[in-house]
């Protein structure tokens, strides 16, 4: 017999599927939200009761400004505190969808308003809300169509 001590191994009833033993929430913070104030426990005041120790949540803002994933450390009614495991800033060159046109483009805007067609000189936002990238080509072209005629 070897002197050697055992090696530890995970025991069968400590390995669960991730989505039966914790928790993914996503949360799309207003336009302007900073990191640091997602950090705050006070920030979660009106989820707490929602979420349990161990649950992440993955955090962008209306605009995708950036992206986080946190993790909850612990959490009661009016709090959660939370720690950060990732955090990108995203920039429009990261969000602009290249379009055939140089007086409008086609960006994604984030969960709100998804695929918005944009004016270029201004930013106005002409159309947003549209699903599906192929959809927001073909609205652009039928766009450019109608000022045409």
């Amino acid at each position: 017999m070897s002197d050697q001590p055992k090696k530890p191994r995970v025991p069968v009833s400590r390995m669960l599927p991730a989505e039966s033993s914790r928790e993914i929430w996503s949360v799309c913070a207003e336009k302007g939200t900073t990191i640091d104030e997602v950090l705050s426990p006070s920030y979660w005041s009106t989820v707490g009761p929602q979420l349990r120790p161990m649950a992440l949540i993955e955090v962008t803002t209306d605009d995708m400004a950036w992206f986080a994933q946190l993790l909850v450390l612990s959490c009661d009614r009016t709090w959660a505190r939370v720690t950060m495991l990732m955090y990108k800033e995203l920039t429009s060159a990261d969000l602009t969808i290249p379009a055939a046109n140089d007086e409008y483009r086609v960006e994604f805007k984030g969960p709100h308003l998804k695929h918005c067609i944009i004016r270029k000189k201004d930013s106005a936002i002409i159309k947003d809300k549209i699903p599906l990238l192929a959809d927001a080509h073909r609205d652009l072209a039928q766009y450019l169509k109608t000022i045409a005629a």
